[in-house]
């Protein structure tokens, strides 16, 4: 009873070994949607995207540190700008910082 286990995990770990296409994710798997959202991934973090969060941050923080009272509606606009400009600018300071991002490269 203990050698099919130990036979079939066997034989897995030779074919991860020796045919190693079977065992990875491919990085594309053709589906139409891909290309379109790969565009606007693009354009969301591009040099633009960058320029354009650096401003946000800057126009949004100084209403709510300078601004007094602001009422409910204002202060979540400006939270919802901040945190936009925030991921858009993480996604560039990291992928500067460490050369990748976050798509894979076959």
């Amino acid at each position: 009873m203990q050698k099919v286990p130990f036979a079939f995990f066997t034989i897995f770990t030779l074919m991860m070994i020796f045919i190693p296409d079977l065992a990875h994710a491919s990085s594309s798997t053709g589906m139409p949607w891909e290309n379109p959202l790969l565009k606007v991934v693009n354009s969301i973090t591009g040099p633009l995207a960058f320029g354009i969060s650096v401003v946000a941050v800057c126009c949004a923080t100084w209403p709510l540190a300078f601004g007094g009272e602001l009422t409910t509606f204002a202060k979540t606009a400006l939270y919802i700008a901040l945190a936009i400009s925030f991921s858009v600018f993480a996604v560039n300071i990291l992928s500067s910082l460490f050369g990748i991002s976050s798509t894979l490269v076959k």
